[in-house]
């Protein structure tokens, strides 16, 4: 399977699998949001021959919205969840717990609100 590194820390993801023996060409690196980061991947796909199925490698809070979206732009994806620390720390307070509790909630919002009024927040592709 091809690798398509995308958003604006493509190129610092490229990077760090280049240094560990991993050839990824394929970089989307002008979307700003999850919305134009499948749009652009799908056309950038789309370009190099087509990919209908993909592994979709994000944080478990993300993975639903994103699987959404993806689909909604013609590519069908394996949920590959980026490993989270699962220590009993993590149930303490602290600022990367509340940080991983805002994120959840941005998450929950964004669905809903995506559910409500579509998809906003992706522009038009050029």
């Amino acid at each position: 399977l091809p690798i398509v590194l995308s958003g604006v820390e493509a190129p610092y993801m490229q990077a760090w699998l280049k240094e560990r023996g991993v050839e990824a060409k394929l970089l989307e690196n002008r979307s700003m949001n999850t919305c134009e980061n499948s749009r652009f991947s799908s056309l950038l796909l789309q370009k190099k021959g087509g990919a209908p199925t993909v592994m979709l490698v994000t944080d478990v809070y993300h993975m639903p919205r994103t699987r959404r979206l993806f689909a909604l732009n013609g590519i069908e994806t394996i949920p590959v969840e980026a490993p989270m620390p699962t220590q009993l720390s993590a149930w303490q307070p602290s600022q990367q717990n509340y940080d991983h509790s805002r994120r959840a909630n941005y998450e929950l919002l964004a669905t809903v609100r995506d559910m409500l009024f579509g998809s906003s927040g992706c522009r038009e592709v050029p």
